[in-house]
């Protein structure tokens, strides 16, 4: 069982003490994506995120992997953020991590800004991910 640290990496955000801007130090992880033959010409910056129930994705990578996204399953998500709801599109593409590479289903939408890994698609295909927040750092039990 291979066991794999990610340390958190920084993110410029609101402190919801002070009301100015800080670093929010967040678990990222550099992937790529492949659908058929095709592969992303860069390491995507992936948020690795337990509040999200799916992998969801901003559609430039579909277009650059070759996936008409849209022709994908149609799916409504809700934001965490304000509750505001945007339409997904699902097809099934492989994650590679570097260290293991898995076909699973990722959403795109124009609105999505930050590539988000979530515990149905990304999650269930390890034997556990534990995040130290103290520690800066993430866990990756292969």
């Amino acid at each position: 069982m291979a066991l794999k640290t990610y340390p958190f990496e920084p993110d410029l955000a609101v402190n919801p003490k002070t009301k100015r801007m800080d670093f929010m130090y967040r678990p990222y992880i550099q992937i790529r994506l492949q659908y058929k033959k095709a592969i992303t010409s860069n390491f995507i910056r992936a948020l690795v995120d337990s509040g999200s129930d799916y992998n969801i994705f901003p559609s430039s990578f579909a277009k650059e992997i070759g996936i008409d996204y849209r022709k994908g399953i149609p799916h409504k998500a809700s934001s965490g953020i304000g509750g505001i709801s945007i339409y997904t599109y699902g097809a099934i593409a492989s994650i590679n991590t570097g260290i293991k590479t898995f076909d699973t289903v990722i959403f795109f939408a124009d609105e999505v800004r930050v590539p988000i890994l979530g515990r149905h698609g990304f999650f269930n295909f390890f034997k556990n991910i534990e995040f130290n927040t103290k520690g800066k750092k993430m866990l990756i039990k292969y």
